[in-house]
């Protein structure tokens, strides 16, 4: 097994990142989660989110001080076209009430094109890591996206749009995936559901806009895992992930239903 890439001084760091991240995350959800709002009753922010971005931060500007990062709290710093997508708590809504279903996650791009990725989680200890062309990875187990050919039986990840709101043909499309005997479920975090997909246990991720430290290190690992995107997932906006086959027939019914 040859995972050795032109990126492995960067996912050695990301996997570092997350080494730290996963201790914080326990720590705070055990004590004090000092939640405050940030846009919303929907959005908040705890004490895990602000330790584990500041002490990101300031990990990547030493070993890297040339590179861009992009956080969801503390937004962009830096210039050039190397940059780090930081999340360090996708799920708050879940991590502040204490539901298992959250993760850290962090991506690295270059020149527009993301090189490594990693999702990370503190229940279960797992850290789902990816580089450019060098597979996807849980320890030294490679992962396999699933090649599932019907709807019939599948496992479908959805996401709420902004953490609350059903995005444009979410509904009809729950709808018509039920008539296909196909299982919906909505874990609350982007990057995490990716990570499920890219491990095979769920076949198709559907968003509404995510930024793009949402679903960066999620798609990537995807991506690795043999799964397909749909096209733009790394940009701003929705992100479609997971079985070809499956993939092609919930996008043309998304085309034929909402035009996109």
């Amino acid at each position: 097994m040859d995972k050795s890439s032109k990126y492995d001084s960067v996912l050695t760091l990301a996997l570092e990142l997350a080494g730290k991240a996963l201790p914080i995350m326990r720590e705070v959800q055990r004590g004090e989660l000092q939640i405050r709002q940030k846009s919303g009753p929907a959005d908040p922010v705890t004490a895990a989110d602000t330790r584990i971005e500041q002490l990101t931060r300031e990990l990547i500007h030493t070993r890297f001080p040339e590179h861009r990062i992009v956080g969801e709290e503390q937004g962009e710093t830096g210039v050039g076209d190397a940059v780090w997508f930081i999340d360090p708590v996708d799920g708050t809504l879940n991590y502040s009430r204490r539901l298992p279903f959250a993760a850290f996650t962090c991506a690295f791009a270059e020149a527009g094109i993301v090189r490594v990725g990693v999702v990370a989680d503190p229940v279960t200890g797992e850290v789902l890591y990816a580089s450019s062309g060098g597979g996807a990875w849980c320890g030294e187990s490679r992962l396999q996206a699933s090649r599932r050919q019907e709807l019939a039986g599948a496992v479908v990840l959805l996401e709420l749009e902004h953490g609350c709101r059903p995005w444009l043909g979410m509904l009809e499309l729950m709808r018509w995936l039920a008539e296909r005997e196909a299982t919906v479920r909505i874990l609350g975090s982007s990057a995490l559901a990716l990570s499920q997909v890219a491990a095979g246990r769920a076949d198709l991720f559907l968003s509404g806009e995510l930024q793009p430290y949402d679903k960066a290190g999620g798609l990537l690992l995807v991506e690795e895992a043999g799964g397909h995107l749909g096209e733009g997932s790394f940009a701003v906006g929705p992100a479609r992930a997971g079985a070809p086959a499956l993939l092609r027939l919930v996008e043309e019914f998304l085309r034929a239903t909402v035009g996109r």
